[in-house]
Order: structure tokens, then sequence, then C-alpha cells
């Protein structure tokens, strides 16, 4: 990341990315680092069984999502949605996303990651539509 992190919440929490001043602009949504939990890691692995279908851990599609993801689109409850496309039909990741502030730092929690299909995602208003993702890494998933 460009800027340097200078707020992290209290727990384990892991620094997963960011969504930029330039972003948060464009899409009408609060900047901010996108932090994990260690049992986030947990809930994707025990909850989402097509990733172990796909051949794919947590870790990795959670990172390839934040690495890779071309779309913010409003899910239900106040969260947003990074969606990444370009993993072949029918396959969509998505990692979903809540903003939480404190009195001086908006910062994104992740709160679950999983596949899903187009039909899925259509069905969710889109906030902004991006081809700068969030981080560069560029891991590439086994699918």
């Amino acid at each position: 990341m460009k800027n340097k992190v200078r707020y992290k919440p209290s727990g384990p929490y892991y620094l997963v990315g960011e969504i930029t001043k330039d972003m948060a602009i464009k899409g009408h949504l609060p900047s901010g680092p996108i932090f994990i939990t260690p049992a986030l890691y947990a809930h994707i692995r025990r909850d989402h069984p097509e990733l172990e279908t796909a051949g794919i851990s947590a870790e990795t599609l959670v990172m390839d999502v934040m690495n890779n993801y071309s779309e913010i689109r409003k899910g239900s409850n106040g969260s947003f949605i990074l969606v990444r496309r370009g993993m072949g039909n029918p396959r969509i990741a998505a990692i979903g996303l809540v903003v939480k502030k404190d009195e001086r730092f908006n910062f994104w929690i992740a709160k679950t990651a999983w596949i899903t299909n187009e039909k899925r995602v259509q069905r969710k208003p889109l906030v902004l539509k991006s081809k700068k993702p969030a981080l560069k890494a560029g891991i590439r998933p086994k699918w």
C-alpha cells in the first residue's frame, strides 16, 4: 500500500488491503484499511465447502480477491462486497465487508468470503467498477 496504515483495531487483526481515497471518492465510500481476523479464516474454511471443491485455501481466496477485485457492490445490512471476476464461468469470488468507525479513523472488517456465480452478483447494486485493485501482489488461483 502506498499510505502507511496508522491505525489498527485492537485484537488479532491482519491487514489485507484498503479502500483507497481515490476509490472512496468515486464510490462515495469511506476510505480506510481492510482487516481480517483469524476467526474469519476459520469460518470460511468451515462454512464454505466450495473452496475445498475448488482446491483453494481461505487465505489464498482472500488475498486473490483483494489483489484482483474489479467491482464493489452493495450487500445487505450496510455491507459491501468486493467482486473478483475472471476466474472462468460461472465462478466469481467475493469478500463481504463492513465499515467501522471510531473517533478518528474509518476501517473495514472482512466478514466472509465465498465463491459465487454471475446471477447472484448481478442482484447486488453496483457501487464502483474499477480496473485498479487495492493491492498489486497478483496471487493467482488454481482454478
